[in-house]
């Protein structure tokens, strides 16, 4: 003879909120290395554009000072993405990039 154990109502809701929290913890998770990533992406297309060629757009169109302010930034975000950018929350690399744009 089996014997079936049949979780109660209670036990199933309990699993379900375990679950859910789970699912929860994994999206955000996701959401801050995609920012993470994102924002890693940015310093290294900005870095570019700064080192470009005088014939790019960027560099034709943009002042010396406004290129000057830019690297500055870029390098205060990108000194703070290689010390911190492990500890850091979502929140953190998104307004990091906004600072840059």
């Amino acid at each position: 003879m089996l014997l079936f154990y049949i979780p109660t109502l209670g036990l199933k809701r309990r699993y379900l909120r375990s679950l859910i929290m789970m699912e929860a913890e994994e999206a955000a998770i996701a959401t801050r290395e995609e920012q993470r990533n994102i924002l890693e992406g940015y310093l290294y297309k900005l870095r570019d554009l700064l080192e470009s060629e005088s014939q790019h757009p960027f560099v034709r169109y943009s002042q010396e000072p406004e290129r000057r302010a830019i690297a500055r930034q870029l390098k205060d975000v990108s000194s703070w993405f290689h010390t911190h950018a492990d500890d850091s929350q979502t929140k953190d690399f998104v307004e990091k990039r906004s600072s840059l744009e």
